[in-house]
């Protein structure tokens, strides 16, 4: 789903609110999960799952267009767990 179509169902959903109101909160919402994961933090939403930072070691890869190894630092990568509620309804 799409943030657009978010916005689309939030906006079916309570027509009270105004358009921009509920765009700003959507836009919050998920600033603050990409500030949270960013500080190293673990996000969890139950029964629905959880975002973390999952870290990739160095490593080496290599380069065809050079034909040599070269090495690629760690990382941190956002990752996404479901829940197992979530799996069941999903499968």
């Amino acid at each position: 789903m799409e943030k657009k179509k978010i916005l689309e169902y939030l906006q079916s959903k309570y027509p009270s609110l105004d358009e921009a109101y509920i765009e700003s909160i959507v836009d919050k919402f998920f600033q603050i999960i990409a500030q949270k994961l960013k500080n190293g933090e673990r996000i969890e939403f139950r029964n629905f799952g959880v975002f973390k930072l999952k870290q990739l070691e160095e490593r080496k890869i290599f380069n065809p267009h050079t034909k040599q190894l070269e090495g690629v630092p760690s990382k941190a990568i956002p990752f996404f767990k479901c829940s197992k509620s979530l799996h069941k309804i999903s499968a």
